[in-house]
């Protein structure tokens, strides 16, 4: 449970944001907070302007109602992940659909990347940065074949990576950017 009030009301909003309708009992066991807090975070959020329905009752329920503005985008280090290898799996289509005679849209992905980035904290922009690398093997142009790279998934899934002469672990939450190169 968090104490602070605007951590908890930022944790609504990233959960309101996945669409649906949000019982109070069910957003209460997602935050880790009473029902009445519950409805006081909603309070808060609709006094910061977001556009929040709900439905009064013993089995109240709450949904964010889509409206002019956009509320900040709040993501999860593993939504983030989905994001950058989608956009990077896709831009390769993109550029040889641009030969075929169809509009820019290789540089429309790395500009969606980039405006990304620029959101993100720290954390996040590491698990971003990782994801780009992990997903460069996948591009045609590297030459990597689909047995190294499943090879290297499954030691990395078995636990196996470093161990018995084999590549390093990756580098770790608090390893710097900087040090991870490109080969």
């Amino acid at each position: 449970m968090t104490s602070d009030p605007t951590t908890r009301a930022l944790e609504l909003l990233s959960v309101l944001q996945r669409g649906g309708e949000w019982t109070a009992a069910v957003l209460a066991a997602r935050l880790g907070v009473s029902t009445r807090t519950v409805r006081r975070d909603v309070e808060r959020l609709r006094r910061l302007g977001y556009r929040v329905d709900s439905r009064p009752g013993p089995s109240s329920a709450y949904r964010l109602r889509a409206g002019r503005s956009v509320p900040p985008l709040l993501f999860t280090a593993d939504e983030v992940a989905i994001l950058v290898a989608g956009v990077r799996l896709i831009a390769p289509r993109l550029a040889s659909a641009e030969s075929a005679g169809g509009a820019d849209r290789a540089d429309d992905a790395d500009s969606a990347l980039a405006k990304l980035e620029n959101v993100l904290s720290p954390a996040l922009r590491q698990r971003s940065h990782a994801m780009d690398l992990a997903t460069e093997v996948l591009d045609d142009a590297h030459g990597v074949s689909v047995q190294v790279v499943g090879a290297l998934a499954d030691a990395v899934a078995g636990g196996r990576a470093g161990a018995g002469g084999g590549p390093p672990p990756p580098p770790g939450p608090g390893t710097p950017f900087s040090s991870v190169t490109r080969s």
